[in-house]
Order: structure tokens, then C-alpha cells, then sequence
């Protein structure tokens, strides 16, 4: 159960107020999960779709700071959505034999005015995001079969924090000298 401040619950209405004004929703079910089994790893797969529709449209909501496209495609990249886009067609497809029709990713923004904007990926974009769901898949199934999971390095060496945070702290100590 989660409680929303009055600030957020205002920004969710807001931004529900704005992609029912700013985008046609299609006809469809919501929070549909799919279920398939890999033919070629045995691993079993799944996916959760915000939207999907009767004619196999998907849509996805993206709460975001920025809408835009420049922005949004940053989202893309640093949130591995174009991977989240590759599996969701993959297990789709798995699972009723048929590609989707399109997969649309609705970037709304959090603050106001909340800007709805609708994004398909395309060409280039779609291949790396398939080959990179493949090799998470691949690794995934390799470490199902061997229980070797990959980590990070341990030492123990302390911590310390980023060259460039104590460049800062550094800076800003000569600041104050002078």
C-alpha cells in the first residue's frame, strides 16, 4: 500500500489528466502479463504490458523529467527501454505466434504541464535492443544451469568517492582560500 503526499498525488492526476487530453488510449486491457517458455534455452519468460490491445498494439508508460525527443531517447539508452521493448516482442511472440503489431512508449512528464509524448523505436535501435535481450537471455539461462552468478569485484580497500566529487571538494577549498 503506498500513500502519496498531496504534491505527488497532484502530479499524478495531472499527468493522468494530460495523457487522457494529449493521447488517444487504445482499446485494450491493462497490466496484462504473458508467459512463454524459450524454445531454445528452456527458460521461462514473461512480461507485463501496461496496454495491450486486441490487435496486438502495446503501449507503455514512462514517467519522465523530460519528454522531449532528444531527452527521451537518453531515457532509452540509460534504461535499457529499447532491451525492455526487444522482450516484450520476443515473449509476445512466444507466446501467441504472432509479432506485435507496434509497441509505443508514452513519456509523460512529472512535473507540470506534463507533456505526453508517444515514441516508437525504429531500425537500428530495435536490432541492438533484440541482440542485447538475446545475450541477457543467453547469460541468464547459463547462469540458471551452472549457479554461477556474476557480481562485482570485493576488496577491502575503504571506499572512497568519485575523482571527480573530491576534484570538487578540492576546488571548492582553493575557492574559499582566495
Amino acid at each position: 500500500e503506498y500513500v502519496l503526499t498531496g504534491k505527488e498525488a497532484d502530479n499524478v492526476a495531472g499527468m493522468q489528466e494530460s495523457v487522457r487530453s494529449q493521447y488517444s488510449m487504445p482499446a485494450g486491457e491493462a497490466e496484462v502479463s504473458v508467459f512463454a517458455e524459450c524454445p531454445n534455452t528452456g527458460v521461462a519468460v514473461k512480461c507485463r504490458f501496461d496496454l495491450l490491445t486486441y490487435a496486438g498494439h502495446a503501449v507503455d508508460l514512462k514517467k519522465t523529467q523530460e519528454s522531449s525527443r532528444d531527452a527521451f531517447a537518453k531515457s532509452v539508452y540509460n534504461y535499457r527501454y529499447h532491451v525492455q521493448d526487444a522482450w516484450y516482442r520476443f515473449v509476445y511472440e512466444l507466446a501467441t505466434g504472432k509479432a506485435l503489431e507496434s509497441f509505443t512508449f508514452l513519456a509523460v512528464e512529472e512535473q507540470p504541464p506534463h507533456v505526453a509524448m508517444p515514441y516508437e523505436l525504429g531500425g537500428e535501435s530495435l536490432t541492438i535492443g533484440h541482440n542485447e535481450a538475446m545475450a541477457d537471455l543467453e547469460q541468464y539461462a547459463e547462469c540458471m544451469e551452472t549457479n554461477d552468478w556474476p557480481g562485482y569485484e570485493r576488496t577491502d580497500e575503504p571506499l572512497e568517492l568519485p575523482a571527480w566529487a573530491l576534484a570538487q571538494y578540492e576546488n571548492d577549498l582553493i575557492e574559499e582560500i582566495h
